[in-house]
C-alpha cells in the first residue's frame, strides 16, 4: 500500500524581463526532508534522495526537538554543542537520527564524508544547546545540510523552517506506532497539521514502497 499527499500552494516565481544584462541561473531545486528516527522517515530521506537525483538538488534533513528537553538542570553550553555535532561524540538528542541519516546519504553515494564542511550554532533562549547546523559541500556546487532545531512544538519547527528557507518541496512521513522514535517523532495529527499550514509544496508519505507510485493531490491557491 502506497499513500502520498502533495499539497501545493507556492504561487510561480518572477521571472526576469528584457534588458541587456544576462538571466541569473535558475536556482538549484531544494527539498526539506524531516527526520524523526522512524522507519518512515527514513524511506521518506530516500525518496528525496531518487528526487533530488534528477534535479541535482541541495537537500536538508531537519530534527526538531522540542526546547531545553532533558537539559533544564547543568546543561550543555554551545562549545560541547559544537563538538557534539562535529565529531558525533556526546548525543544531544536527535543527533543520532540525523548522523543515522548522513550514514544513510554515504551509502547511497550522495554524500561524501570528504566534502567541506561548516557549522553553526545559533543561541535560543532557554536552551543551553541551541540550534545546530552542519552543511556539507560538494565541489561541484551541491550542499547537504543537517539541522538539528528547538522549538516550542515539533509542529511550529518545521514550517517556520520551511518558510523561512522557501524550500521547493517539504517532505515527511506520517508514521503510526512509532513509540521509540524519540522527542522528535512527528505523529500523525502533526504531519497533517503541517501540510495544512505551510503555504509551499508539501509531501506527506504513509507506507512508503519503492517503486510503487503516489498520488498527487493539489488544492489551488485561496488568495
Amino acid at each position: 500500500m502506497n499513500e502520498d499527499h502533495i499539497k501545493d500552494d507556492a504561487g510561480p516565481e518572477d521571472t526576469p524581463e528584457g534588458g541587456s544584462e544576462a538571466a541569473a541561473p535558475p536556482s538549484r531545486f531544494r527539498i526539506l526532508c524531516c527526520v524523526d528516527g522512524s522507519e518512515e522517515s527514513f524511506k521518506a530521506l530516500h525518496y528525496a534522495v531518487r528526487i533530488g537525483s534528477g534535479n541535482d538538488a541541495d537537500l536538508t534533513m531537519l530534527y526538531v526537538r522540542p526546547t531545553d528537553q532533558g537539559m533544564g538542570s547543568g546543561g550543555l553550553d554551545s562549545s560541547v554543542a559544537r563538538e557534539n555535532m562535529l565529531d558525533w561524540g556526546l548525543e544531544l538528542p536527535g543527533t543520532k537520527v540525523l548522523k543515522q541519516a548522513r550514514d544513510m546519504l554515504v551509502e547511497l553515494g550522495w554524500l561524501d564524508e570528504e566534502w567541506e564542511h561548516e557549522f553553526s550554532n545559533i543561541s535560543v533562549v532557554g536552551d543551553p544547546a541551541g540550534d545546530n547546523v552542519t552543511t556539507y559541500h560538494s565541489e561541484e556546487g551541491r550542499s547537504i545540510t543537517l539541522k538539528l532545531l528547538t522549538s516550542p512544538s515539533i509542529v511550529e519547527g518545521i514550517v517556520t523552517e520551511a518558510a523561512a528557507e522557501g524550500y521547493d518541496l517539504t517532505i515527511l512521513a506520517k508514521s503510526d506506532g512509532e513509540d521509540a522514535a524519540g522527542q522528535g517523532f512527528i505523529a500523525p495529527e502533526m504531519a497533517d497539521e503541517v501540510a495544512s499550514s505551510h503555504k509551499g509544496t508539501v509531501l506527506v508519505t504513509r507506507v512508503l514502497e519503492e517503486s510503487h507510485g503516489h498520488l498527487v493531490c493539489v488544492s489551488a491557491d485561496p488568495r
